[in-house]
C-alpha cells in the first residue's frame, strides 16, 4: 500500500516542521506547492526526506494573498499525485494535523473496497491567553472535512478561487465516504481570537460578495456568530458566561480542565 501527502503551503515556516513530520509518520512521500513562499519554507521542504516532490512558485510573481486560485492549486496537486499512481492520498495544509497517527496506515489498510475517502472531525485548536476558554464556551469549532481519499486519475476540484474541499468534487463518483471516529485533523490556524478576527477581514476583502461562502458573512463563521463591529458584545458574553460557571460550584479549571 502506498499513502502520498500532498499540501500546498506559504509562508509556513512556523508550523510546517511539525506538519511534515506528523505526516511522515504514514505516507511513503509527500509532494508539496510551495506558493511563493518568502520565508524558510522552501529550504524545509527541500532538506525534508520524505519531501520529493516541490511544485515551487517565484515569489516576485506576486504579494498578494490567494494570487493563484485555491482550486488551481488543487488542480496542480491532483495531477502530482497522478505522478505516483498511490493507493490513498493525505491532503493537510501546514497548519493541521492527523491525530492520532500512528493508527491512520493500519485504518487504510483495513479499508473496505468500496470506501472512496474518509471523512473526520477537524476541530481548530485554541491558544488564546487573554481569552482562554472562548473555545469551547462560545462554540465548539468543530466541522466536518475529507482529507483521505482513493487515488483515481480522472479527480478534479470544484472550480472555486477559495473555500474548495480539499477532497475532489467528483471522489463520491467512485465509491462512497465513510466517516472515521477514531482520528481527527488538528487545526491551529485560528487558535486566538486576533488570528480569527484577521482571516475574517481578510476573506471579505477577497470575497465581499460572499459568492464562495455560500451566503455566509465570514464574521458570523468566525467570531462565534458575531458580526465584526461587534467583538465588544463577544468579549462581555464570553466573560459574563466565565462569571456564571466560577459563580457555580465548581471552578473553571474544573469545569474546563
Amino acid at each position: 500500500m502506498k499513502v502520498l501527502g500532498i499540501s500546498f503551503v506559504r509562508n509556513a515556516e512556523a508550523t510546517l516542521p511539525g506538519a511534515l513530520a506528523s505526516m511522515a509518520s504514514y505516507c511513503d512521500e509527500i509532494c508539496v506547492i510551495d506558493d511563493r513562499s518568502t520565508d524558510r519554507t522552501s529550504e524545509i521542504l527541500r532538506t525534508h526526506p520524505m519531501v520529493t516532490n516541490v511544485l515551487s512558485i517565484a515569489p516576485h510573481i506576486s504579494g498578494d494573498p490567494w494570487h493563484f486560485s485555491e482550486s488551481w492549486l488543487l488542480h496542480l496537486l491532483y495531477r502530482m499525485a497522478d505522478l505516483y499512481e498511490p493507493d490513498w492520498v493525505v491532503m493537510l495544509s501546514a497548519d493541521e494535523r492527523i491525530e492520532p497517527a500512528a493508527t491512520l496506515r493500519e485504518t487504510l489498510v483495513n479499508a473496505s473496497v468500496g470506501t472512496a475517502g474518509f471523512q473526520m472531525h477537524l476541530c481548530s485548536m485554541w491558544n488564546d491567553p487573554r481569552y482562554p476558554h472562548m473555545v469551547p464556551l462560545m462554540g465548539q469549532a468543530r466541522s466536518l472535512a475529507v482529507r483521505i481519499w482513493r487515488h483515481h486519475p480522472e479527480l478534479i476540484s470544484s472550480g472555486k478561487r477559495l473555500h474548495n474541499s480539499y477532497a475532489p468534487v467528483n471522489i463520491k463518483d467512485f465509491g462512497r465516504i465513510e466517516f472515521l471516529s477514531s482520528l481527527e485533523i488538528l487545526h491551529l490556524g485560528w487558535s486566538s481570537l486576533a488570528e480569527r478576527v484577521e482571516k475574517a477581514d481578510l476573506y471579505t476583502s477577497l470575497d465581499p460578495n460572499l459568492e464562495l461562502n455560500e451566503g455566509v458573512p465570514y464574521d458570523l463563521g468566525l467570531l462565534f456568530g458575531f458580526e465584526r463591529h461587534r467583538i465588544g458584545e463577544l468579549v462581555e458574553e464570553y466573560e459574563r458566561r466565565i462569571e456564571h460557571i466560577r459563580g457555580g460550584p465548581d471552578s473553571t479549571d474544573k469545569v474546563f480542565g
